[in-house]
């Protein structure tokens, strides 16, 4: 080897040498490069893993509340409609209430024409049971027309009253009137 050789073979060497520390810069700064995106994505990643645990706090907080919400106006609009039907119904219970009074006087009422009717009846019979004994036997005629039944003549009529219980005063003998 010549010592233009060696000086090539120097340059070659530099030359070579100065690629290799670029690629050993340029590789070790992929390196870095590498570990730093490994090092984002692993920041990423839990920033991620943070932000998806946030947005389901989040969304449970406000489906809670929403849910709490929910609730508080169902309870107001039952509230609300059990106002509404009280308002509506108390007219219409009062209503009931007093036809119920009504239609309980009108049988109160109804029982007390039925007794009024019951006691003039019991009058009646009572006046009219007292006229009977107020009359004595001899005051009623009865005639027997063929044995098997019997005829009364009542005061003032002509014609005999058959199986009729009234007050009867004496008449004649006469018998025209039997059948």
């Amino acid at each position: 080897m010549t010592g233009h050789d060696v000086t090539e073979a120097d340059k070659l060497y530099k030359q070579n040498m100065n690629d290799v520390r670029d690629l050993l810069r340029n590789l070790d700064g992929k390196v870095k490069r590498q570990r730093d995106l490994k090092a984002k994505i692993r920041t990423t990643h839990e920033q991620i893993a943070q932000s998806y645990q946030q947005i389901e706090d989040t969304v449970k907080e406000k489906a809670a509340k929403m849910i709490e919400s929910i609730k508080k106006q169902e309870e107001d609009i039952l509230r609300i409609l059990h106002q509404k039907r009280d308002q509506e119904l108390e007219p219409l219970l009062e209503k009931l209430d007093s036809v119920e009074w009504h239609l309980e006087n009108a049988q109160r009422v109804n029982k007390d024409v039925q007794t009024v009717d019951q006691f003039d009846k019991l009058a009646k019979q009572n006046t009219l049971l007292q006229e009977l004994r107020e009359l004595d036997k001899s005051d009623v005629t009865t005639y027997s027309c063929d044995r098997t039944r019997q005829v009364k003549f009542v005061a003032g009529q002509t014609e005999p009253v058959v199986g009729r219980l009234e007050v009867v005063k004496r008449r004649t003998d006469d018998t025209s009137g039997c059948i």
